[in-house]
């Protein structure tokens, strides 16, 4: 039994927010990155610390908007949390436009976060395209990223990039596994492949080096959006910090896309809105329940 002292060292302990820090833009309007990820990581009762990579009034989907690349002050920002000497549970990067950004955040995790769980989305592009500004030399840097991860949450078109294999926008089975080997071999622990579609059904594959793989569907709902790979990594990160095992925080986070998506459609809400999450948040704070995951 517990002493007294040592049961409120625990209750005090377990009341301290985990700290994650947020590597990604921050877009004024359109539900993503930093807009989505604050609110979200916060309703699960977890401490949200984002370093902005850019700053943009609204994402890049729209025909024109403000872009301000935060890539020269991030190094007196982190001076700043050097001197608070800060140290991070978690560390979940997004959206890098750069070499330098991308140097910056290995320099980063190497500092700051030496025991945090490292997830990696290492958000190019979607679709079999891969956009500007990720040139072969920039995607090809972006490995060395990878290869610090704990976890990797690749859509299709960003995992075969990384796996340096063409697209393909319905692989089969032995495609995808050989896919996620190559993966392995740069160097991260694990790695989810996000949004494979089939038929009427949205697939997340789960890979981890000696495991039998693991597939977690749901039902696709209405058109892709902004944000919600945003928003099932930062699910899936919350609640892997919270204990959850790999399997039930990706089906939970596979449920919540789902159930924000079926929601933005039965709303109407402009697709360049991005998802519509915030009426949902409230529902993550009812623990382990993920009515619209398959096995």
């Amino acid at each position: 039994m517990l002493s007294t002292a040592q049961s409120a060292n625990q209750t005090t302990s377990e009341a301290i927010p985990k700290r994650i820090a947020v590597v990604n833009d921050l877009s004024g309007f359109g539900r993503c990155s930093l807009a989505l990820q604050l609110p979200l990581l916060s309703v699960l009762g977890l401490q949200c610390c984002p370093l902005p990579t850019a700053i943009l009034s609204s994402h890049c989907g729209f025909d024109r908007f403000f872009f301000d690349d935060y890539t020269e002050k991030i190094p007196s920002y982190l001076a700043e949390w050097k001197h608070l000497q800060l140290t991070f549970d978690g560390v979940y990067t997004g959206f890098l436009g750069s070499a330098k950004q991308i140097d910056i955040v290995r320099g980063f995790i190497q500092h700051f976060a030496k025991k945090a769980l490292v997830l990696v989305d290492p958000v190019m592009g979607d679709d079999g395209m891969i956009p500007p500004p990720y040139t072969d030399s920039l995607c090809d840097q972006l490995k060395q990223l990878v290869a610090m991860a704990d976890l990797i949450t690749p859509n299709l078109t960003e995992a075969a990039r990384l796996a340096d294999m063409p697209y393909c926008p319905e692989p089969d089975d032995e495609t995808l596994f050989h896919m996620a080997t190559r993966l392995l071999s740069l160097g991260c622990q694990t790695i989810v492949i996000t949004g494979i579609l089939r038929s009427n059904q949205m697939g997340n594959l789960i890979i981890r080096p000696q495991t039998a793989p693991e597939w977690v569907w749901t039902e696709s709902v209405g058109e892709r959006r902004v944000g919600t790979g945003d928003l099932f990594s930062s699910l899936l990160m919350g609640r892997l910090l919270q204990g959850y095992t790999l399997r039930e925080a990706v089906c939970e986070s596979a449920a919540f896309v789902s159930k924000a998506m079926r929601y933005s459609k039965q709303h109407q809400i402009p697709i360049q809105d991005g998802i519509a999450f915030e009426p949902l948040l409230s529902s993550l704070l009812s623990g382990k329940e993920f009515p619209h995951a398959i096995s």
